[in-house]
């Protein structure tokens, strides 16, 4: 015996699952049912555009890039170099003796009776003539030497071996610096390990090395007064 399906009062119940979608049952479509179209055309239309922009934004930053000068690359400056100042300093080919004063001017110091003796000393460490003796106010005595270079050079070595000699044998050095109004010349004053006894090592420039040794006041005297 056949059943009949039960009557409805329209078309398939579009929210059933069983329901065929508009257009596949039979069922006509209406104009709201339709599916939208797609726009085919848009994508691919899309697609070239991108491409164009890109080609074209390509080509600007490639001839951008060749139109622009190449940067030069800074080159280092070289530090100039200064040259050495040339030293002026002559010696003096004059006798020693002769210039070594017999009575400090200005002052009560005199050379003892025993005069000039060589310095055997200062001929071994180079000098071309060297003489030691005394100088006396008949209270207080100076011991003096004096040494002639041939060469600055020799000058300037021996001045600063007998420096370093004090100092390193005790000798506190109280000041250095030129001897000479014209900033020539270059002295070194010491105070000796007893306290009492001072040194000065000088130099003239031209040539000569000269020591004064004795009591502070004494040797300063005769320092200032030598006319060398």
């Amino acid at each position: 015996m056949s059943q009949n399906p039960p009557q409805g009062a329209g078309g398939p119940d579009p929210s059933s699952p069983l329901t065929p979608p508009p257009g596949q049952s039979g069922v006509p479509v209406t104009e709201g049912d339709k599916p939208p179209r797609r726009r085919g055309w848009v994508v691919p239309v899309v697609l070239i555009a991108v491409v164009v922009i890109f080609a074209a934004l390509a080509a600007y930053l490639f001839l951008r890039d060749r139109e622009q000068p190449p940067q030069a690359t800074p080159s280092a400056t070289a530090t100039p170099t200064a040259s050495p100042t040339p030293d002026q300093r002559t010696v003096s080919t004059d006798p020693l003796e002769p210039r070594l004063d017999t009575a400090v001017a200005n002052t009560s110091y005199k050379l003892t009776a025993e005069g000039w003796a060589a310095d055997p000393d200062a001929v071994a460490a180079g000098a071309r003539e060297a003489f030691k003796g005394t100088y006396s106010d008949g209270a207080t005595d100076v011991a003096v030497t004096a040494a002639a270079f041939d060469t600055i050079q020799g000058q300037d070595t021996y001045s600063e071996q007998l420096a370093g000699k004090l100092e390193s044998g005790g000798a506190a050095l109280q000041g250095e610096g030129s001897v000479y109004a014209n900033n020539t010349g270059h002295y070194w004053y010491f105070v000796e390990g007893d306290g009492k006894t001072t040194t000065i090592v000088w130099r003239t420039d031209d040539g000569v090395v000269l020591t004064l040794s004795g009591p502070a006041d004494a040797v300063q005297s005769v320092y200032r007064n030598m006319l060398i």
